[in-house]
């Protein structure tokens, strides 16, 4: 609270000054500050002290942001707002927006997270749902020019992911869910090495995406090199359980959004019993034999009213296009067809869940496929250069050469399977254990010579496995193919499908633009509020996540964690800690 008072005081100090002022100010706030504006929301959310509402809207960097209120496109620095493509300036900057609409419901600030995110995975990102190279944006629609080994900060992905986490709460769209996953597994999850030096704080800066040959560069904290990175690379390792699952605001239903094993206690702390929700999953490493995705077993108390009066909404992801995309409730499926977006899933006979002794069932099957996303490039010259999806996951060719001739037209128009295979392979569990792991394997055929005249370097079979897999390999995760172009597909930019319209006048931004109108509130903007464990206001609430990655790192197989995380020991534990 001292601190805050300080640069309420300090900052109005230099706003009044004579020759300062708002203008000299905003010149200030082209200097990279982190999220100021976000942090003094949030403790105006907690204090109600409008000298810190105040304080967080001078952090409001409208030189910048005022262009994308009305949806224009200044991530390469253009607008005359000099520096303004360094990413992770902005990144905050654009939380903190978010932040104080929800406090203010002022639409300015909306319009500036909602664009900002249209635009930036309209136009400037990866297929992993990362953006930047060397730490900057560039010219949209041009990502070959980007396309080397310093692309892809870390603290950018994750930076990314809590604006998506936003504006998913207000929206309830599952395109964002999409984004989120994709994000997190290509661009995060795989970025700390689970062997080396034994410590488990070894963590990459950038994640290559550009060339052949790449390898991840990984660094350890406990040499004293710790970049900002190392900083949210902890964070998120740490908070595996946030945006898995969601409530309704009116306690109508309870959102799934990412497919991880986890649990999530619901009612508890009412005085009405509760109800008992856990996910079971090894997911993306689902059976072709069975397509699972995951599954959710719902054990409610005897007689509790929490057991009705709820629904479940699984996120149906964009991805899923292979079919059939099926839940079965206790073995009887789900009616009507199953499309991207939220399903609704009502309890059996549209009465009670069932209880810890005859629990309802939910099964889950979204198969994967796989498919070609083009690099955003609207130049012929990177023509049928792109990257090979699975599913949300990107996979990495494990080879020194960054040509693939065999993929041709036809496997862009999404035959890839024609001339690729799986066949997953398994290997000693980490952290020294024994126990073997699973992992999701490819092979691709790559011929002697493509129909566009490509020669690779090494002709012949191809491995391929998922960027969050590779560790120590040499890898490539974009190619140059014999497919012509073909559209770019958005990691995920809403509903919308990118960003509208670009106007072509950028209206000149002030003060006044930012005021509250006295409508300063902490405003539910959204019908989702995300359930996280330990946070203010969830203390009905109970997250236990385990991801398989980690769960290998520890010896442990999938199934073991899914086992693990169901002991009623360890739920007992969490349900004493938060009494």
């Amino acid at each position: 609270l001292g601190m805050a008072d300080w640069v309420e005081r300090e900052v109005g100090a230099l706003l009044a000054r004579p020759g300062f002022g708002e203008a000299a100010w905003q010149q200030v706030l082209n200097t990279e500050w982190g999220g100021m504006n976000e942090v003094l929301y949030n403790l105006y959310a907690v204090t109600g002290n409008a000298s810190h509402l105040r304080a967080g809207e001078w952090f409001n960097h409208f030189l910048w942001t005022a262009p994308l209120a009305i949806g224009v496109d200044d991530l390469d620095g253009s607008h005359g707002n000099a520096g303004g493509n360094h990413a992770n300036t902005h990144i905050p900057e654009i939380i903190g927006s978010a932040r104080g609409y929800e406090l203010t419901s002022n639409r300015t600030q909306h319009d500036i997270a909602r664009n900002f995110f249209d635009i930036l995975n309209g136009s400037h990102t990866w297929s992993t749902g990362g953006s930047n190279d060397h730490e900057h944006w560039h010219a949209p629609h041009q990502l070959g020019d980007d396309l080397d080994g310093q692309t892809e900060e870390s603290c950018t992905t994750y930076n990314v992911l809590k604006v998506a986490r936003h504006l998913l709460q207000w929206t309830g769209d599952a395109h964002l869910g999409d984004f989120y996953e994709r994000a997190l597994l290509n661009g995060l999850v795989g970025n700390q090495n689970q062997h080396l030096n034994g410590d488990g704080g070894s963590f990459i800066y950038m994640l290559p995406l550009g060339g052949g040959g790449l390898r991840k560069p990984w660094s350890s904290a406990v040499n004293g090199n710790f970049p900002c990175c190392w900083g949210t690379l902890s964070e998120t390792f740490a908070k595996l359980g946030d945006s898995v699952f969601f409530r309704a605001a009116d306690d109508s239903a309870l959102y799934v959004s990412l497919f991880v094993a986890s649990s999530v206690v619901w009612g508890e702390g009412e005085g009405e019993g509760a109800c008992e929700v856990t996910q079971a999953t090894a997911f993306p490493l689902a059976s072709d034999e069975d397509g699972s995705t995951t599954s959710l077993r719902v054990a409610c108390d005897a007689g509790t009213a929490a057991a009705s009066g709820w629904s479940l909404r699984i996120r149906v992801p964009a991805w899923a296009t292979a079919g059939p995309n099926v839940i079965l409730v206790d073995g009887k499926p789900v009616p009507g067809t199953l499309t991207p977006g939220f399903a609704t899933v009502p309890a059996p006979g549209g009465g009670a869940w069932g209880t810890a002794a005859a629990p309802t069932t939910v099964t889950v099957s979204f198969p994967m496929s796989l498919r070609f996303e083009q690099l955003d490039d609207n130049r012929t010259e990177w023509a049928g250069v792109g990257a090979i999806m699975y599913g949300p996951l990107l996979l990495a060719g494990l080879t020194d050469d960054d040509l693939l001739p065999g993929l041709n037209a036809s496997a862009a128009r999404g035959e890839l399977s024609q001339w690729i295979v799986r066949n997953d392979s398994s290997s000693s569990g980490g952290g020294g254990g024994s126990t073997p792991t699973r992992r999701l394997g490819f092979t691709a055929r790559n011929p002697l010579r493509g129909t566009c005249g490509q020669v690779p370097s090494a002709p012949g079979a191809v491995t391929l496995m998922p960027l969050m897999d590779v560790q120590d390999e040499a890898y490539t995760a974009y190619w140059h193919s014999c497919a012509p172009q073909v559209p770019a597909t958005s990691p995920g930019s809403g509903g919308g499908g990118g960003a509208t319209a670009v106007p072509t006048a950028v209206p000149t931004a002030v003060a006044a633009d930012w005021t509250a109108r006295h409508r300063a509130r902490l405003a539910t903007n959204g019908p989702l509020l995300n359930i996280r464990s330990g946070d203010k206001g969830q203390e009905g609430a109970s997250v236990i996540s385990t991801h398989p990655v980690l769960a290998a790192a520890a010896g442990e197989t999938a199934a073991g964690a899914v086992a693990a995380l169901a002991r009623d020991a360890e739920l007992e534990k969490v349900r004493a800690e938060r009494a």
